[in-house]
């Protein structure tokens, strides 16, 4: 057995409460706690509320407003954490699969992370999207709209808001199907009549 495992095993169980994290799955439970603990500062927006509005840079560096979109129709505004990560090319791909019948029922869709511009367009042309990106590397934009992981401060919760035209929040998801979110988004708008 290794010197530090020898350690870690000689500490007294009730002297350090959760540490011991091998003694049992109960001394696990205030980590997973604080772990599910999802935000940290920012608003805890509902629906039915006015939803933040932002600039951002996209490709190019080019600026743009979330209200320029969301004066023209509906956007799907959903945060991922990270560029090129498993779950992430999963959704980014099921909404560029569904890009033609979301536009066909006014739905424009914006992804926004942490990622720079740069990661964006590699990002953009090695899964050939069809939606712009939008980079929050100062993390302002996920405070906002109160998106943060608590424990992983730099990146986003995956969520998504459904904005209707003129701005309010017509829908939350906060549990994302990364695979299957093009449908979800494409059924929420047929039945809220977007």
């Amino acid at each position: 057995m290794s010197k530090r495992k020898r350690q870690y095993r000689d500490i007294p169980r009730d002297a350090t409460p959760g540490i011991r994290g091998c003694a049992g799955a109960g001394d696990l439970l205030p980590f997973i706690k604080l772990f599910c603990q999802a935000t940290i500062m920012g608003k805890n927006l509902e629906i039915g509320s006015q939803a933040p509005d932002f600039e951002a840079e996209t490709y190019g560096a080019e600026k743009v407003r979330l209200s320029d979109f969301y004066s023209k129709g509906t956007v799907a505004l959903y945060f991922y954490p990270k560029d090129n990560t498993m779950g992430c090319i999963n959704e980014a791909c099921s909404l560029r699969d569904a890009e033609e019948e979301l536009a066909s029922l006014g739905v424009q869709v914006l992804g926004v992370s942490a990622d720079g511009v740069k990661s964006h367009e590699k990002f953009r042309d090695k899964f050939s999207l069809n939606f712009p990106l939008l980079s929050d590397k100062s993390r302002e934009i996920m405070d906002l709209y109160g998106v943060r992981w608590k424990l992983f401060h730099f990146v986003a919760r995956r969520t998504t808001f459904l904005i209707e035209k003129g701005g309010r929040i017509a829908y939350i998801w906060n549990k994302v199907k990364s695979s299957s979110h093009a449908e979800e988004i494409l059924s929420k708008v047929k039945e809220l009549g977007l």
